[in-house]
């Protein structure tokens, strides 16, 4: 969250968000849907809990998509 929250008010913004995409070569708008996505109390502005909580919410997923694949592939994920 370092990298990306660099004034290190503990919170992501809307232009260090688009800053930071655009520096590892994705566009602004990608990163206004991203923050859009993660900006869960709609502030502008995403949070150490909120980024946990949706990494939390992909992990989840992820590990609930690889147990319903093929039971001849075996997958471990650990967050």
């Amino acid at each position: 969250m370092s990298a990306v929250d660099t004034d290190s008010d503990g919170s992501i913004s809307k232009s260090e968000l688009e800053t930071f995409a655009t520096d590892n070569g994705s566009s602004t708008s990608e990163a206004d849907s991203l923050l859009k996505s993660l900006d869960q109390d709609g502030d502008g502005a995403v949070s150490t809990d909120e980024l946990a909580k949706s990494l939390k919410t992909m992990v989840d997923a992820l590990k609930s998509a690889l147990s319903s694949s093929s039971s001849t592939n075996s997958v471990s994920v650990s967050a």
